[in-house]
């Protein structure tokens, strides 16, 4: 992976965490099967907005498979925090 995809990954797991932890008091649980196809969603992406060759636009039906997947898993996570965030805004 190369340097710069790392922090990318790093980046949006620090910001998922800390906003779990401060606005809902939740741990997000990194080690299922939808963080990693977020982890590897990255891929397709960098080669659809920065590709060096004309066939890095085309993407396999895996490659639609597993960002389906990754954007499933990251809008669970989403709807899950501002569920929680709210019922622990409603309780103070």
């Amino acid at each position: 992976m190369p340097p710069d995809k790392g922090r990318t990954i790093d980046r949006v797991k620090a910001v998922l965490k800390i906003a779990a932890r401060d606005l809902a008091h939740w741990e997000i649980d990194f080690g299922t099967a939808g963080w990693a196809a977020v982890r590897v969603s990255l891929t397709t992406r960098d080669h659809l907005m920065h590709p060096k060759r004309a066939e890095e636009v085309l993407i396999s039906d895996a490659e639609v498979e597993v960002t389906r997947d990754a954007a499933t898993w990251f809008l669970a996570v989403i709807i899950e925090l501002q569920t929680r965030a709210l019922q622990r805004a409603r309780r103070s």
